[in-house]
């Protein structure tokens, strides 16, 4: 919102936001993108940007895998974590527990799993505490890899 100046510091009121939505299509495929964020003010005061949302391939890994959103939570976990992650199409997916050594602790999923969201539940009851990897593998010959810390 643009405004006089503001002797005080400034925080929105639910009027003062806004939704903007900016087309970035001109950006697909192009190496390196970056998204900033410039403020510019006169005699300085407070930014507030809230709820940034992209949408669509953004990384390398969706291209590749067929993948998108995936993640492990809580982390760092104790007995339970759970897996959320979305397909792109069907596909046989496996889904490993590793060590730091990249030895197999668990076998979490194998299978194939139709297109969407999926969220999977994983018990971690008796493991030590530690750093582990949940590795999962989609299609042939792609995976993708996120720590997970037990404590």
């Amino acid at each position: 919102v643009a405004s006089g100046p503001v002797t005080s510091s400034f925080v929105p009121t639910a009027a003062d936001w806004r939704l903007e939505t900016v087309n970035l299509s001109s950006l697909v495929n192009q190496p390196n993108v970056r998204i900033k964020f410039e403020f510019v003010s006169d005699g300085g005061n407070n930014i507030y940007i809230d709820d940034i949302n992209i949408a669509g391939p953004v990384g390398i890994e969706t291209v590749q895998t067929g993948v998108n959103q995936f993640a492990v939570y809580p982390n760092p976990a104790q007995d339970n974590a759970a897996i959320g992650f979305q397909l792109n199409a069907t596909q046989q997916v496996d889904i490993l527990l590793l060590d730091m050594t990249g030895r197999q602790v668990m076998k979490i999923y194998s299978g194939s799993l139709a297109a969407g969201d999926h969220q999977l539940p994983v018990t971690l009851a008796g493991l030590s505490a530690g750093i582990y990897f949940v590795r999962l593998s989609a299609g042939e010959e792609n995976s993708l890899t996120r720590k997970l810390v037990v404590e």
